[in-house]
């Protein structure tokens, strides 16, 4: 497997523990599902938490489903796609999707939910990706970033600290910097099934475009480690996370 060169790549391949915090229940598919199966197949116990129901967005006569039958309909579709990736757990916040939620309230608990999982590295989305309009996206990244920030204080989140542990790295995705690229083109086909998992998200043809475009980004992406395909991250040192004047890469215990 390529990876990048800043060290960042292959500490994600090690890691044992991995959370990945996302706004809805397709979007690590979407822009990791690849590097999640890959990860999983090598050993990493990873967990998902998606931090609205997503019941605003799907497609056709799922669309006119009671809002219970929505939630519940997403649910399994995450489910099934959790496992064709080999994702350990599924956890939700049930945020309403695309609804007024606060991102402190999404912080506090996502700050629990690091303390109870306690992972070496989390994965969110890039909530500084320039002209992004969804806000489910924007407020999940900052609220994920900060938990990051301040899970080792007692001040944030309800649960007990435990002083012995600390993320290790952050990663981003959906990002227009990256620094780390995964070829994982052989867990392509995975990652495909997975979205194809999503059904009331995509029309058969919508299913066929994303691939499509995943093909191309990803071949874009790999031209930085001379791969075929790759999927990218931006990835931080959680110190890197505030006041942040001179650029830390790479994970904490990896640091020089």
């Amino acid at each position: 497997m390529k990876t990048s060169t800043t060290g960042a790549g292959t500490f994600l391949r090690e890691a044992t523990t991995i959370l990945c915090v996302q706004p809805h229940p397709d979007d690590t598919d979407i822009a990791l599902g690849a590097t999640i199966a890959m990860l999983a197949a090598g050993g990493a116990d990873i967990t998902y938490l998606s931090v609205t129901d997503d019941a605003a967005g799907l497609r056709g006569r799922d669309a006119l489903l009671p809002y219970g039958e929505r939630v519940e309909l997403r649910r399994a579709e995450q489910q099934r796609a959790a496992r064709t990736l080999g994702v350990n757990t599924v956890l939700e916040l049930g945020f309403p999707d695309a609804g007024n939620w606060s991102e402190y309230d999404a912080r506090e608990r996502i700050v629990d939910v690091i303390r109870s999982v306690r992972p070496q590295v989390v994965l969110t989305v890039d909530p500084w990706l320039r002209w992004e309009a969804h806000g489910d996206h924007r407020k999940t990244g900052f609220a994920a970033a900060e938990a990051v920030l301040l899970h080792q204080f007692p001040a944030a989140g309800t649960s007990p600290v435990d002083s012995s542990y600390s993320v290790e790295m952050i990663g981003f995705f959906f990002t227009d910097q990256p620094d780390t690229w995964i070829d994982a083109s052989d867990f392509r086909h995975l990652k495909r099934e997975a979205l194809a998992a999503h059904q009331s998200q995509f029309t058969a043809q919508e299913l066929e475009e994303l691939v499509a475009a995943d093909g191309h980004r990803g071949a874009i992406h790999g031209e930085s480690i001379a791969a075929p395909w790759a999927e990218a991250l931006r990835c931080m040192d959680p110190d890197a996370l505030h006041i942040n004047t001179v650029w830390n890469h790479g994970p904490r215990s990896r640091r020089e």
